[in-house]
C-alpha cells in the first residue's frame, strides 16, 4: 500500500496550528488485504500571540504568551503634570489574550486641592475647568475676589462673585487669599463696583 506523497491538511484556528502526524492504521510495507480507511492523525500547537502596552508612543511591557493566558497589567504610569493616567485603552479586568493586541495609556487632567485662607475649607478643581470659591463677607467691607498672595497681591484668581476669572492653570496644590477693601475706598455705579484707593 502506497500512502500519498503529499501530506494532508488542517486548517489552524485562532487557538490550535495542526501538524500531520501519520495515517492511523498504516505501516510501513503493509499489503491490502481487504477494504481499509486511512485517517490522518494531527499534532496541535497552542498558538502565542504577543501583548503590548503603549504609553506615549513607549512601548512599557511586551509579552508573547499562549492563547487564552490572562493578560497582566504593567505598572500604573506616572503622572505627567498637568494629566494623570486614567485608563488602558482597549483593556478590561481579567481579560484574555486571543490575538496580537496593544493598549494605549489614556490621560486625564489632575485634580488638584485649592485651600481657602480664613475659611478653613479646601476645594478640589480640575485642571483647565472653571471653578467657584464661595466670596467671605466681612462687615463694611467689599469682598474683591480671591488671590494667590495675601493683601491682593500675585494673582487674582475669582471676581467678586467667586467666580474663576480662567480656566484652572497651575499644575500645583495652591492657597488663596481672601481681599477686601473698606466701602468708603470703592465706588459704585449700577452692578459695577470700583476700588478708588
Amino acid at each position: 500500500i502506497e500512502i500519498p506523497s503529499v501530506a494532508p491538511t488542517k486548517a489552524s484556528t485562532a487557538q490550535y496550528t495542526y501538524t500531520f502526524s501519520n495515517w492511523s492504521g498504516y505501516t510501513n510495507g503493509m499489503t491490502a488485504t481487504k477494504n481499509i480507511t486511512f485517517s490522518p492523525v494531527f499534532t496541535s500547537s497552542v498558538n502565542q500571540y504577543t501583548y503590548k502596552f503603549i504609553d506615549n508612543d513607549k512601548i512599557i511591557k511586551e509579552e508573547t504568551v499562549d492563547y487564552g493566558t490572562t493578560i497582566v497589567l504593567p505598572e500604573k504610569p506616572e503622572d505627567k503634570d498637568p494629566y494623570t493616567f486614567d485608563y488602558w485603552d482597549g483593556y478590561s479586568d481579567g481579560l484574555t489574550i486571543t490575538g496580537d493586541i496593544e493598549f494605549k495609556a489614556v490621560y486625564k487632567f489632575k485634580d488638584y486641592s485649592v485651600t481657602v485662607m480664613g475659611s478653613d475649607t479646601a476645594i478640589t478643581v480640575t485642571y483647565n475647568d472653571d471653578f467657584k470659591i464661595e466670596p467671605q463677607e466681612k462687615q463694611y467691607y467689599y469682598f474683591i475676589g480671591y488671590f494667590t498672595e495675601e493683601n491682593g497681591k500675585g494673582t487674582q484668581i475669582t471676581d467678586e462673585s467667586g467666580n474663576s476669572i480662567a480656566a484652572y492653570s497651575f499644575t500645583e496644590n495652591i492657597t488663596v487669599y481672601p481681599h477686601c477693601v473698606s466701602a468708603n475706598k470703592m465706588t459704585i455705579s449700577g452692578d459695577t463696583k470700583t476700588h478708588v484707593g
